[in-house]
């Protein structure tokens, strides 16, 4: 069985056209699903290797797990008063800590490197 198909079987609204899919999660969030592969290649090799996510209930992570077939353990979720992404980490050739206008800290580690091991 297909995410989307799991995401109806769970009763959440799922929203598709030609290049991409939305489904609305209890959580206060969308997920967006792309169907090109050219919308989410990167020549870089960087990728995303962990996100932080406060939400307004508990059970993102059993969620995200039963919508997606496997555990998710690249996203963590802690209980607050609304949906917020509060941390990205990527991997990237180079090294960088910064906080993007919408507050969101960002940390870039070499994969090379042993700063994967701290994560």
């Amino acid at each position: 069985m297909k995410t989307l198909q799991r995401a109806e079987q769970l009763g959440l609204t799922v929203q598709e056209n030609e290049r991409r899919a939305f489904i609305q999660t209890p959580y206060g969030f969308r997920i967006e699903l792309q169907t090109h592969l050219d919308a989410i290649q990167s020549n870089s090799g960087e990728q995303i290797l962990h996100l932080r996510i406060d939400t307004p209930k508990m059970g993102l992570e059993v969620f995200l797990h039963e919508l997606i077939n496997r555990p998710v353990l690249e996203v963590t979720a802690s209980q607050a008063k609304r949906a917020v992404l509060t941390h990205v980490t990527i991997s990237s050739e180079h090294v960088l800590q910064l906080q993007d206008p919408n507050g969101i800290e960002i940390c870039t580690v070499n994969p090379m490197s042993n700063q994967l091991k701290d994560r």
